[in-house]
């Protein structure tokens, strides 16, 4: 992904070689956080675990608020059959369905009966998009003769004015594209509701036709409707069932029935229904003489569709559809006054223990916290018998595990109040025992501990004196950490001299070096404020510059920055304004133990900062989130002439510079956190300087070089005597020869004057 500017800020990679991941794109906020979202297609997908090939999928990476694309959050549909490519098309086609999410289709061209292809439509929802298909629409369901039925895709606008977004798909392989239509979604609120809950089978206040007495109770159900572009008037087919618990008895085995029918436990009917108008009905149900069940409740299912009649529009006119993710089904339950001893009274003693699993819970961590609960009933059997948990600010609820009870354990949460079923009911002297799992990623950080309160009944009550251990406190306490590191390096690593830079100096001869010190939050807590030093050898001991600073450091972050540099006349304590107050930070020199000059290191000397002069970067490093960075580069010249003014005839100079970071304050108010007890971040800097050529001459000279040129010297010079003897150089001459030579020459000049 590129900005306008064609920079780029993303990257996302697919998960197989050849797949032509990115062969479609789509982007749309599907979870409804406002962040848009990107949908990829790899319609070239393999199995190889399998035998199906170019099943195709499709991938949905969800924008994070640092909008950021990240594998651990995106989620991924599939295709289904063996070279479909699924994922071959996409589009976004808005809201289809009126629940405040954008929805998705994927076209497979090759998918469905016979190969000839199909569109896959999806929902979206809070969690973002609901993975499980919503509809697939092949070609027949649309028309004859189509192949490759979804090779294209365009969607997310009203063509025909019912409100609703429609779609076209292209069927490029019979040259035909086929303009889809969205029905109206109807949202039906319906309810259901006995009278009386709890049903006192000894009043039989009921007669039937034969005049037998009965104990009976009224079902009342209602029904309502709305939505966008729906009709004023629909039908609806309802229909009641009794006992629905007790559904694979037989009819001598059914305990209730309805009164105009004795020996029917179902009933249906045809309603009318207009606008939000609510339509509201009410029949007669009795429970048999003396059934042989009196602990499992008596259910009642109201269930309820459209009619399905031609319609009386016109004819290209769509029929609305329900919504379905409502439900097209309510279910309500009456209980049965239970025969507990002579007073028709059950009355239980529940004991509720209590204690944390989870030591303490790290902002920031994300790790589940887990409360140990046991349940016991020393009484007499508990009928819905139920644990109340009220959870702590920005707490939500998991799950619940490790269960040991003779009955099955179903929590859920209403508010912030985690509610659990513990049995209907928890027979006498049983014990329940099990972990709830919360998560704790919104409290609001300014409590030292998160406290649960945890509350056990039933629905016939204990006694009063047996209730004071029905009720437990538990508290997990709160704290933060964060492990801070340091990473740096230096650019260039190495730096190379010669006597050229030194003694013929020109307008830019000395070298620039920077160092770049990346301070990182490894959390997992964040952090406030950040104590950031950075020691500088900008001279050596004797005074001499060896890396002076140019201009400010460049921050990439939040920080309060300042340069000082302490020598031996210099104060040794320098403070900087802190953000929003004051206060002095104290400068930390090295020792002669921790930060050295001329020390060895490997094939070289190292060159640091001293405690006689040494520049002092000192930084207040702002808020700095779990896994945040904080980044500073110190741009520099290497001054050369100070290398050829050492005497230490060394070749090879190894400067050092060095950073120390801790933790000043986070931004909780958790006053059993001492950030004083957090590590401190080290990290140093070399940059190696070599002078190999910088002082020539001062190298020792082996002995067997010295003795070979002296060998070959000789060898030269009797080689030049040989040649001037052989020339006759040292050959004597007689004093009549010379007579003789001197009067021919004098007579050869006296015979060339003829000529003159």
């Amino acid at each position: 992904m590129f900005t306008q500017d064609l920079g780029n800020i993303n990257n996302i990679t697919g998960d197989q070689i050849g797949a032509y991941f990115g062969a479609a794109l789509a982007v749309s906020d599907l979870n409804k956080d406002g962040l848009d979202d990107i949908i990829i297609g790899a319609p070239f997908y393999s199995d190889f675990d399998g035998t199906d090939y170019e099943t195709g999928r499709v991938y949905i990476y969800y924008q994070t608020e640092t909008h950021e694309f990240k594998n651990q959050k995106r989620d991924i549909l599939d295709g289904k059959s063996s070279k479909s490519r699924f994922g071959m098309a996409l589009t976004r086609l808005g809201d289809i369905n009126y629940d405040g999410y954008n929805d998705l289709a994927v076209g497979a061209p090759f998918a469905g009966e016979e190969g000839r292809g199909a569109v896959y439509i999806y929902h979206g929802s809070t969690r973002g998009i609901i993975t499980e298909v919503s509809q697939i629409v092949e070609p027949k369901d649309v028309g004859t003769g189509l192949s490759a039925f979804g090779a294209s895709l365009s969607g997310g606008w009203d063509q025909d004015g019912n409100l609703y977004p429609d779609m076209i798909v292209g069927s490029y392989d019979s040259d035909q594209a086929v303009f889809l239509k969205t029905r109206p979604v109807v949202r039906v609120y319906a309810s259901l509701k006995i009278d009386p809950k709890d049903i006192n089978i000894e009043q039989k206040s009921c007669s039937l036709m034969d005049d037998t007495r009965v104990a009976c109770f009224k079902v009342y159900s209602c029904l309502e409707y709305d939505g966008v572009g729906v009709p004023d008037e629909l039908y609806f087919d309802a229909s009641w069932e009794l006992d629905v618990l007790q559904r694979n008895l037989t009819v001598n085995e059914q305990r209730a029935f309805y009164t105009n029918n004795p020996l029917s436990f179902r009933e249906n009917n045809t309603y009318k229904l207009t606008y939000k108008n609510v339509m509201c009905t009410n029949s007669y149900a009795y429970v048999k003489n003396d059934p042989l069940d009196k602990l499992t409740p008596i259910a009642v299912d109201f269930k309820f569709k459209l009619h399905e009649t031609p319609s009386s529009r016109r004819k290209r006119d769509l029929q609305p559809v329900l919504d379905q993710y409502i439900p097209t089904s309510s279910r309500t339950e009456a209980q049965i006054q239970k025969d507990c001893g002579p007073d028709n009274k059950c009355i239980p003693d529940l004991s509720l223990v209590s204690f944390r699993i989870t030591a303490a819970h790290i902002i920031g961590s994300g790790t589940e916290l887990e409360i140990m609960v046991i349940v016991e009933n020393r009484g007499e059997d508990a009928f819905n018998t139920k644990l109340f948990t009220t959870l702590p600010p920005g707490v939500s609820f998991r799950n619940r595990a490790a269960v040991s009870s003779v009955v099955p354990i179903g929590c859920g949460t209403v508010n912030n109040i985690v509610i659990c079923d513990l049995g209907n009911p928890l027979p006498a002297g049983e014990k329940s025992s099990f972990t709830l799992r919360v998560s704790a990623q919104d409290t609001n950080e300014t409590t030292d501990a998160l406290v649960f309160y945890l509350q056990v009944n039933s629905t016939n009550p204990e006694n009063l004196e047996d209730t004071q251990d029905n009720a437990a406190e538990v508290e997990i306490p709160v704290t933060a950490s964060a492990d801070i590191t340091v990473y740096g390096r230096s650019d260039p690593e190495q730096v190379i001299l010669n006597t050229t830079r030194i003694y013929r100096p020109g307008p830019d001869d000395n070298q620039r070096i920077e160092h770049l010190y990346q301070l990182r939050n490894l959390g997992p807590s964040a952090t406030k404020e950040i104590e950031l030093q950075i020691l500088w050898p900008s001279h050596d001991r004797r005074g001499n510059p060896i890396l002076e600073i140019e201009g400010k450091p460049q921050l990439n972050g939040t920080a309060t920055c300042n340069v000082m540099l302490i020598t031996p006349e210099n104060a040794t304590k320098y403070g900087f304004a802190r953000p929003g107050g004051g206060g002095n930070i104290q400068v930390v020199l090295p020792s002669d133990q921790d930060e050295y000059e001329d020390a060895q290191k490997g094939d070289g000397v190292v060159l640091g900062c001293s405690s006689r002069r040494c520049t002092v970067i000192q930084c207040l490093v702002g808020y700095l989130r779990a896994n945040g960075n904080f980044l500073i580069t110190i741009k520099s010249r290497l001054n050369v002439r100070s290398f050829a003014r050492r005497r230490d005839d060394a070749e090879v100079y190894h400067i050092r510079s060095s950073a120390s970071a801790r933790v000043k304050s986070l931004p909780y108010k958790l006053a059993s956190v001492d950030v004083s007890r957090f590590a401190v971040a080290r990290q140093s800097v070399f940059t190696t300087v070599n002078t190999d050529r910088l002082k020539p001459g001062s190298k020792k000279v082996e002995i067997w070089v010295i003795a070979l040129a002296v060998t070959a010297g000789i060898l030269v010079l009797l080689l030049l005597i040989l040649l001037l003897w052989w020339c006759g150089f040292f050959k004597r001459r007689k004093p009549e020869d010379e007579g003789y030579m001197v009067a021919g020459t004098m007579s050869a000049n006296v015979d060339n004057k003829i000529y003159e």
